[in-house]
């Protein structure tokens, strides 16, 4: 949405995260599995939720509680870019 990433997966879960609590963003081309396991789903520890799609590459994106979102994507460089226009700051035209 215009003011949250919202993150849906199988079977059941899905969760929005407002993007004013983005603190960064950081695409990874590939060893997103190496980093942070394979397999598809919600997984929590180290302060990290993780969310995938399948695929190897995605972005991790930071809160500003710490938590981490790992989230797989087959296009990395255009989901980042994505997340990173919504943490722009407001326009007051």
């Amino acid at each position: 949405t215009d003011e949250s990433i919202r993150v849906h997966g199988p079977p059941f879960f899905g969760e929005e995260n407002p993007a004013a609590e983005v603190t960064s963003v950081e695409e990874v081309t590939s060893g997103l599995w190496r980093r942070y396991g394979a397999g598809v789903g919600k997984r929590y520890g180290d302060r990290r939720a993780r969310y995938t799609v399948g695929d190897d590459p995605g972005v991790v994106v930071e809160r500003s509680n710490g938590w981490r979102i790992v989230i797989g994507s087959k296009h990395p460089a255009e989901l980042a870019a994505a997340i990173r226009y919504l943490m722009r700051p407001p326009r007051w035209d």
